[in-house]
């Protein structure tokens, strides 16, 4: 794994009870207390003899009375928990099944997903369907797949019952006019429903087998062939969209820039540093790439006002 950058934030205020989106929260128990949760290895900043600053790595269970956040809500006290619910710094299945079962969820997921719903919100429905291209985009594979296949053949269906329609009326599927040599039908080589579902494929897709044809005996048959053959270019151009919007998006891009387990707080220059590390799995670098972090945390104005979710954006860098 190539690494990015070391993410540092300067944390020149105390911190409590907060949350942000790299799923951080820190637990203050009083002034020299013991706290728990401290990740693996933890290193410190410390002067040594000759006055130079260095990092020694300290072990956990010795590591008392610093500043630290842990990676993820749920029990901190259980290593073990942590070990067999994650691999590396990718959540697993078994890992995400016990997240979802956790009372306290993160606000924003590792793949960037918000997990917050709106609630009474007017005709919710109806502005999601007078976009219904973003909509089909932002819907899971499988509604759009479906969505895909549902329309041709809703399509090839409705087609297929007017051209059958307008055979009917014309007495092409009359025994008479089959026998008798000289009638010509509307569509050639229509002999029933079957027949006329074909011819909607086949008309639409401009697949032309060669057997079956329009004739100049029904203008309502040409002018329907023409309307069809227009909407079939316009379905297939926006059905094509979506599936080609959705493969550009770079959703799946996020499964490769992993960030650390473990978040530390630690102390350079005589000041507090918030640190985690930001890398990216493939030889491709990431172009124009941008680093945000935010703080979600209860504020209380000075009237008295509780602000639940509060967000403050953080100055995020690589320099101390």
């Amino acid at each position: 794994v190539s690494i990015v950058s070391i993410v540092t934030m300067p944390a020149t205020r105390e911190l409590s009870a907060s949350t942000c989106s790299v799923e951080m929260e820190e637990e203050w128990k009083g002034e020299g207390e013991s706290m728990s949760g401290c990740g693996s290895p933890q290193s410190i900043t410390v002067e040594n003899e000759e006055g130079v600053l260095e990092q020694v790595q300290m072990d956990p269970d010795e590591y008392r009375g610093a500043h630290f956040n842990y990676a993820y809500f749920g029990d901190s006290d259980s290593k073990e928990t942590t070990l067999q619910t994650r691999s590396g710094s990718i959540p697993n299945t078994k890992f995400i099944k016990k997240l979802k079962k956790n009372g306290r969820r993160r606000i924003i997921s590792k793949s960037g997903d918000c997990n917050t719903a709106l609630y009474r919100v007017s005709s919710k429905k109806r502005r999601f369907m007078q976009d219904v291209f973003t909509t089909m985009v932002d819907m899971q594979w499988r509604f759009t797949l479906l969505a895909f296949i549902a329309s041709f053949l809703v399509s090839w269906l409705v087609f297929g019952v007017i051209w059958w329609f307008i055979s009917f009326v014309h007495g092409d599927y009359l025994l008479e006019n089959i026998n008798n040599s000289t009638f010509i039908p509307c569509i050639l080589a229509n002999k029933n429903f079957a027949s006329a579902f074909l011819f909607s494929q086949e008309t639409q897709h401009t697949i032309g087998y060669g057997s079956r044809q329009t004739t100049e005996e029904c203008p309502e048959a040409i002018v329907l062939q023409c309307v069809q053959s227009i909407v079939g270019v316009l379905q297939q151009a926006c059905m094509a969209g979506v599936v080609f919007a959705k493969l550009a998006r770079p959703k799946s891009r996020t499964n490769t820039v992993v960030f650390s387990k473990n978040a530390v707080i630690t102390m350079r220059n005589g000041r507090l540093f918030l640190l985690f590390r930001v890398g990216n799995m493939r030889s491709s670098h990431l172009l124009e790439a941008h680093v945000r972090a935010q703080i979600v945390q209860n504020v209380t104005t000075e009237e008295g006002e509780n602000i639940y979710f509060h967000q403050e954006e953080l100055k995020v860098g690589t320099q101390l």
